[in-house]
C-alpha cells in the first residue's frame, strides 16, 4: 500500500525522518506480522472473550507539517483495540525500528497498558528523539503479546516497511 503524505494519515518513523533530509518517494507497506502460523485477523466484533489487535499508527507532528516546522522529538501514536468480550490487564505493547539487515535496531520500547476495557480502542504515545541513523530502508514492527485464552493472534502485529527513494 502507497501512503500519501495529508494530514492525519498513517505513517512511519522513517517517512518522518526522510522527509527532513529531502527523500521525494517513500513508500509504506503495512502487514501482519509473520506468526508463524496463517491466522486470519478478525473481524472487529466482540464475538470473543479475549482478542487484542494493533489497528495502526501515526505521528505527531504529523508528516505533511514536519518540513516546515522541523522539530527533535516527535510522538508515535499506536492505536489497540480490544475486540473480546473481557476487560484486559496489563497488556504488553513492544514497538522496534531498524534497517533491513539483521542485527540493526535502531529504537526499541515497551509500555504496559494498565487495563482495556471490552470494545475500548486506546492511543499510546511514545516520544522519539532524532535524529535516527539513516537507512535506505526501515521496518517498524508494533504487536501486542496474546493475553490468556486468545486466539486470534493474527491481529496481534503489523510490520510497517518503508522503502526510500528519490
Amino acid at each position: 500500500m502507497q501512503i500519501r503524505l495529508p494530514r492525519g494519515a498513517p505513517i512511519t518513523l522513517a517517512a518522518l525522518l526522510l522527509v527532513t533530509i529531502g527523500c521525494s518517494r517513500i513508500t509504506v507497506v503495512d502487514t501482519p506480522a509473520p506468526s508463524g502460523r496463517d491466522l486470519p485477523a478478525a473481524p472487529a466484533s466482540l464475538s470473543v472473550p479475549h482478542d487484542l489487535a494493533v489497528t495502526g499508527i501515526d505521528f505527531d507532528p504529523a508528516l505533511s507539517t514536519f518540513e516546515s516546522r522541523p522539530t527533535d522529538e516527535v510522538i508515535l501514536l499506536v492505536v489497540v483495540e480490544n475486540r473480546g468480550t473481557e476487560s484486559e490487564h496489563n497488556v504488553h505493547l513492544n514497538v522496534s525500528l531498524s534497517g533491513t539487515s539483521a542485527g540493526d535496531l535502531l529504537l526499541q520500547a515497551e509500555r504496559s497498558i494498565s487495563e482495556l476495557a471490552a470494545g475500548q480502542t486506546r492511543v499510546e504515545r511514545r516520544p522519539v528523539h532524532l535524529p535516527i541513523a539513516l537507512r535506505s530502508a526501515y521496518q517498524l514492527p508494533v504487536s501486542v503479546e496474546p493475553v490468556q485464552g486468545e486466539t486470534s493472534l493474527g491481529n496481534n502485529s503489523r510490520v510497517y516497511r518503508f522503502q526510500l527513494g528519490e
